[in-house]
């Protein structure tokens, strides 16, 4: 009888130790789901943003050079393009509350060469609404210069998303070798347990 109550004592405990391992591991597993979904997922979203933000600029701009000796078609370009602009860097604000700080380094360099394309972009438009291009291929010529820094925002947001895609798929790893360990563990409880009621 003494045996029986220690055995039962015994399982009680594994049972116990078990499902307070299963609690931790279920904590730890809604923590990582809770970081994909606040962090990365919104990242995902936001990086998409920008670059969309981006592409539209480029849009814009090449709208409003085709334009050159048209001031009025002109002009509604460029207010779009400074529309575009203001939401892509409230995009970009947005994204970098979200990262992590070893991504911070890759923002500052994507919102420098938004800023150096910007700048240049401005020159030229308001050369433009100035007049002083007579016709698209001089406003052409005079964005030359600027064609490698929009080379440049391209591969560093490029190089922004893959570093949040990387971090994401990090996180559903870990999420996923915890559930993992856990339900070993749970098997070979289990088993503990039952060869503890043979004996």
């Amino acid at each position: 009888r003494q045996r029986l109550g220690a055995l039962v004592l015994l399982a009680l405990s594994a049972l116990a130790v078990n499902t307070g391992i299963g609690l931790l591991s279920l904590q730890e597993s809604v923590s990582g789901t809770s970081r994909l979904s606040d962090r990365h997922l919104p990242a995902v979203a936001l990086v998409g943003e920008v670059r969309a933000g981006v592409g539209n600029l480029r849009r814009f701009e090449k709208d409003a050079i085709i334009q050159t000796g048209n001031p009025e078609p002109t002009e509604v370009y460029l207010k779009r393009w400074n529309a575009t602009l203001a939401d892509t860097r409230k995009a970009l604000g947005e994204l970098e509350k979200t990262l992590d700080a070893e991504a911070l380094p890759a923002i500052s360099e994507v919102r420098s060469g938004l800023d150096n394309y910007a700048k240049g972009f401005q020159t030229v438009a308001e050369g433009m609404m100035q007049g002083r291009f007579g016709d698209a291929t001089y406003a052409n010529e005079a964005m030359e210069p600027l064609k490698g820094d929009v080379r440049r925002l391209d591969d560093k947001l490029k190089a922004l998303k893959e570093l949040i895609d990387t971090a994401a798929q990090a996180e559903r790893a870990a999420a996923a070798s915890l559930l993992s360990r856990q339900a070993v563990f749970q098997g070979l409880s289990v088993l503990a347990i039952g060869a503890l009621v043979l004996l």
